[in-house]
């Protein structure tokens, strides 16, 4: 992702982007790997809350 931000999530390395346009109402994207599974979320939160989401999720 061309603009992305480097992200640690639980020691995962992963990717946070906002799509252009109004950073209030635009889509967030986080994206990470747990072993071979990919993640992404897709959301129209606000960053902090993303992150709780993602870092609620933990490997098996």
């Amino acid at each position: 992702m061309e603009g992305a931000e480097d992200i640690i999530i639980n020691g995962k390395e992963g990717k946070y982007f906002e799509e252009p346009g109004d950073p209030e109402r635009g889509t967030k994207r986080l994206s990470w790997k747990i072993g071979d599974v990919e993640l992404n979320l897709l959301a129209y939160i606000e960053k902090d809350e993303l992150l709780k989401i993602a870092e609620s999720i933990s490997e098996a």
